[in-house]
């Protein structure tokens, strides 16, 4: 079974994705407070981590790039999910610069997002 971990500091999206991606057959893990992230990095192997952008204490950019430059969990594709348009903030750029395999408006919706994991690390 796929491992997932969320990291999102708004308790209810991460719920929801958590149900959601759980009745889909993946495994997963949330995190509210973006400085916990290490300790579940710790404990489990994850095939990916979904990060907000938008958080306060450790945004998702810096978890990111703490993930990316940590050589036991370089490799996990990191999806980065934001409220706020891509392009116009140059949001888009900075994740592809961050090593982030991609990135995604929360708006999509659960199905886009599901797609889009599914290409990342299959069912």
């Amino acid at each position: 079974m796929k491992r997932i971990l969320i990291v999102d500091d708004n308790k209810d999206i991460v719920d929801m994705m958590k149900e959601y991606l759980e009745k889909k057959g993946y495994e997963v893990t949330g995190v509210i407070d973006s400085t916990e992230f290490p300790i579940a990095i710790a404990k489990e192997k994850f095939h990916l981590i979904i990060l907000d952008i938008a958080m306060p204490d450790m945004d998702g950019y810096e978890v990111c790039e703490r993930l990316k430059a940590n050589e036991e969990t370089a490799k996990i594709p990191i999806m980065l999910l934001t409220g706020k348009e891509l392009e116009p903030d140059g949001i888009a750029q900075r994740c592809l610069d961050l090593g982030a395999e991609s990135h995604l408006l929360k708006s999509v919706g659960t199905e886009v997002i599901l797609g889009k994991i599914q290409e990342l690390i299959g069912s």
